[in-house]
């Protein structure tokens, strides 16, 4: 198996969002993320790269009327063994919400309801004798939430079970409530064969009653039943303990998405592009009758990600076959931009949710300064100009450049905070006057950022506005303020 790219490329990557319309390609302006306030990514994690390949879900009908819940790593910890990188307990994975999949609050971090050693059941962990993990997944099982989590070969003695563990899924139960944070540790689901040397990675989702995981470079699938939870004594076999079924399909020949390597022009680890598809990846239930599933390469041999480019492959039939990849990006990753500049470094780690009928996706990438943050979508905007006052102080006119100058205030008058980009479109605008320094077009009308963070209840930001002025009359024009990206 090889190894995730986190000691190489943590320092240069971060997590992006983007609001998939079922069917198009995929959006290409992002906003950064923050959780309690800090940037997700180095300014979170400490240049770890442990924040880059959170578990997220939405419960609820649609943005606007639901909670976004995530589930995300702070700190990695560098194992024994040289060849191998970074681990993480279970413990050190930390629960958030957010009412609009940008800016999250942590609610606390995850704890085991009760150590192995202490009690006959659950089966748990205690703090210090724990499964080493790197990904997780968030699904849903029997009407309540499974994080499943895949751990690597850590080159110790510290997993319990004798390396039960080692490149294979495990499955910890939250319940019935995304927020509670006291979990019950369940055990390894596999072994799944295939893959090299018996190996698998992911966990890629779970959807009809079918787990989908990396598998010789290809999208792998199994069968998996759920027997409830485990009772003691334990055997010291993990996979004679596990409460887990995976029997069935695919389990040595994983499902060849048109060979998603070859039909791209990659080689699977050899020739002159050695490329795999990243351990971290998203298979998702698109709502509407189709499975959708979100990768990107690593390269083998640097181990960084390989492209500005995130593939989709579909599924019509419940994830029997699937189409070929193809590029999300279809006028190529370089569109892509990150609080209206361009992206430093590649993409990797797609997260897929669904939102009513949307697709939000997260992924990965670096900023021009080098620095791992997290973005997500420039939301459709909303019409807020209800919630605000828009005032300007008067035009002025440069003699030099005849460049008549004014500057823009939007104030929140409402009792909440307006999340950002705050953009004011000038509908009818006199004919006389032509806007110089417009963000933009909006329906043939000029528009103007004002700010892209979030204004709170009381709060002001301005900006200036610039026009000619071929009459040298009153400019006059309707400000219609929005909340969201154009």
């Amino acid at each position: 198996m090889r190894h995730h790219r986190y000691a190489v490329a943590a320092l240069c990557s971060a997590i992006l969002l983007s609001s998939l319309a079922l069917g198009d390609g995929l959006p290409t302006s992002y906003r950064t993320l923050t959780v309690d306030g800090i940037r997700m990514g180095d300014a979170l994690d400490g240049a770890t790269g442990a924040s880059l390949a959170p578990a997220i879900t939405f419960v609820g009908t649609g943005l606007g009327s639901g909670t976004f819940h995530m589930w995300y790593h702070k700190s990695f910890t560098f194992t024994a063994d040289a060849h191998h990188f970074l681990i993480a307990p279970i413990t050190d994975i930390y629960h958030a919400t957010s009412q609009d999949g940008l800016t999250f609050t942590t609610t606390g971090h995850l704890q085991f309801s009760m150590d192995p050693f202490t009690g006959p059941t659950p089966y748990a962990f205690s703090a210090t004798v724990y499964p080493p993990l790197i990904y997780q997944k968030i699904v849903q099982v029997n009407g309540g939430y499974t994080l499943l989590t895949w751990t690597d070969y850590d080159g110790s003695n510290t997993e319990q079970f004798f390396g039960g563990y080692d490149y294979n899924i495990s499955a910890s139960d939250i319940g019935l409530d995304p927020n509670n944070l006291t979990i019950t540790h369940r055990g390894a689901i596999g072994p799944i064969g295939g893959g090299i040397a018996g190996q698998s990675a992911g966990p890629w989702g779970l959807l009809g009653g079918k787990i989908y995981f990396e598998n010789n470079g290809n999208l792998g699938r199994a069968d998996y039943t759920d027997h409830g939870l485990l009772t003691f004594p334990k055997t010291g076999n993990p996979f004679a303990d596990s409460p887990f079924n995976i029997t069935g399909d695919n389990l040595t020949q994983p499902i060849q998405t048109a060979q998603l390597i070859t039909s791209l022009g990659f080689g699977y680890c050899t020739g002159a592009m050695p490329v795999y598809p990243e351990n971290h990846a998203s298979v998702i239930d698109g709502g509407n009758g189709s499975y959708y599933f979100y990768y990107t390469l690593t390269n083998c041999n640097s181990g960084f990600p390989e492209n500005k480019e995130i593939y989709v492959s579909t599924s019509h039939d419940g994830g029997v076959t699937w189409s070929a990849p193809v590029p999300g990006f279809p006028s190529g990753g370089s569109t892509v931009t990150v609080d209206g500049g361009a992206t430093g470094g590649n993409f990797a780690d797609p997260e897929a949710v669904l939102v009513g009928t949307q697709q939000f996706l997260y992924f990965n990438t670096i900023d021009l300064n080098g620095h791992a943050i997290v973005v997500g979508p420039t939301r459709p905007p909303v019409d807020v100009s209800a919630k605000v006052r828009v005032t300007e102080n008067g035009f002025a006119r440069n003699r030099a450049t005849l460049i008549w100058t004014s500057t823009m205030t939007v104030t929140n008058t409402s009792a909440s905070t307006i999340q950002g980009p705050i953009q004011v479109v000038l509908t009818d605008l006199s004919p006389n006057a032509m806007m110089v320094n417009a963000s933009g077009k909006s329906g043939g009308n000029p528009y103007i950022t004002v700010t892209n963070g979030a204004l709170a209840s009381g709060a002001s930001a301005s900006v200036l506005i610039q026009f000619t002025n071929s009459t040298n009359g009153f400019i006059t024009f309707t400000p219609v303020t929005y909340s969201g990206g154009f």
